[in-house]
């Protein structure tokens, strides 16, 4: 999808951090702004001008279309939508009173008018779905070519039964368009997205890593590629357990290593998953996965190895497959306005599964897990 550009028909001066007569001149420019709401036009509100004889225009009205963006809220999801505002610029906008009635004015009146009634249009347009493509293209030709012909028409202000026809017009039309209510937007995503999150995860192991290990609690870093519904996923964790809970646990025989009662020992393991979502909605998602990868626990060795040291590490380790599912609640969804278009999510991971690891030299073990993570997961839009 294409970023939104916003029509406007004006020319905004900007102004940057500048001397302060520059910073006075910006004041005094903004404060020549007069919104549509404030009230009809007055000719104080114009620049007077006196121009030669045989002069073509007599006034010119200076006046535009301004938005700013606010955010919307609708259930979880958040998006910025603009808001328009019709104004003109006292500054720029000139008459000379020697060839201007009140004819005049109210030509004045009617563009200004007119632009309201496309502003309330465009803001109807953009809250019914601000990521409808085209929709500024369309605006800006119409605004253009409705006030082109007007001014044309009225032969630039001087044919006052053709200002009148325009006024009553657009009149009518300010009397029945209303702003309405804002619409969640629709989208589209495209098919493939990525997440990245952190959380914890309690492990509790079955015999005979039991037999000696109490339950760890670990931190894990997770990394989540989307194609559709399937879902694959890369978990790491480093955890940390009690003391041993016996002596004899496991003997190391290359460092002559005993892991014994009240040693403390540390975990962590890596896998490769592979999920596919049943439910996955506004709110929810629920995916079934299964998964290989690898356990370890260790000790740092507090026997003096050949030079004296004794930070050389004792561990065990093995293959592990596990299987689960994951659940995630989607708190809060964004749309991000920006060159690039995207989507986001942000969800509480809870994550259950089982694990069979076949660590070397103690067995086969079986092991329980619940993880609970923060996942922020982005997606562009077609």
């Amino acid at each position: 999808m294409k970023s939104i550009s916003l029509p406007i028909i004006s020319v905004l001066v900007l102004f940057a951090l500048l001397p302060t007569d520059t910073v006075s001149a910006q004041s005094r420019y903004e404060q020549s702004i007069k919104f549509w709401e404030s009230g009809p036009l007055r000719w104080s509100d114009f620049q007077v001008r006196n121009l030669p004889e045989g002069s073509e225009a007599i006034t010119d009205l200076s006046a535009g279309i301004s938005y700013d963006f606010n955010t919307e809220k609708i259930g979880n999801l958040r998006f910025s939508l603009p808001n328009f505002r019709t104004q003109m610029y006292r500054l720029d906008s000139w008459y000379d009173p020697s060839k201007c009635n009140n004819w005049t004015l109210k030509y004045n009146q009617t563009i200004f008018d007119i632009l309201e009634v496309m502003k309330r249009e465009m803001q109807n347009a953009y809250n019914n779905n601000p990521y409808e493509e085209g929709l500024n293209v369309y605006f800006d030709q119409m605004i253009s070519n409705t006030i082109d012909a007007f001014k044309m028409e009225s032969s630039y202000g001087k044919d006052s039964l053709v200002i009148e026809k325009y006024s009553q017009v657009y009149k009518d039309k300010l009397d029945s368009i209303n702003v309405q209510p804002v619409k969640e937007p629709q989208f589209t995503t495209t098919n493939g997205g990525y997440g990245l999150g952190i959380g914890l995860n309690y492990e509790s192991f079955g015999r005979p890593i039991s037999d000696g290990l109490n339950p760890s609690l670990s931190i894990t870093m997770g990394i989540d590629v989307f194609y559709k519904r399937y879902i694959y996923n890369f978990y790491a964790g480093f955890g940390f357990n009690q003391p041993l809970k016996c002596d004899g646990f496991f003997h190391d025989d290359k460092y002559e290593y005993d892991w014994v009662k009240e040693k403390k020992t540390r975990n962590g393991y890596i896998s490769l998953n592979a999920g596919y979502q049943i439910i996955n909605n506004r709110t929810l998602a629920i995916a079934p996965f299964v998964g290989i990868g690898g356990s370890f626990i260790y000790q740092d060795s507090d026997t003096p190895d050949s030079n004296g040291k004794t930070y050389k590490s004792s561990d065990i380790n093995g293959f592990r497959v596990q299987a689960g599912v994951t659940l995630d609640w989607k708190f809060k969804r964004k749309l991000l306005n920006s060159y690039t278009i995207d989507y986001f999510e942000s969800k509480i991971r809870l994550l259950l599964f089982a694990s069979r690891t076949n660590y070397k030299k103690i067995g086969e073990t079986y092991s329980l897990n619940i993880g609970l993570s923060y996942y922020f997961d982005n997606w562009m839009l077609k």
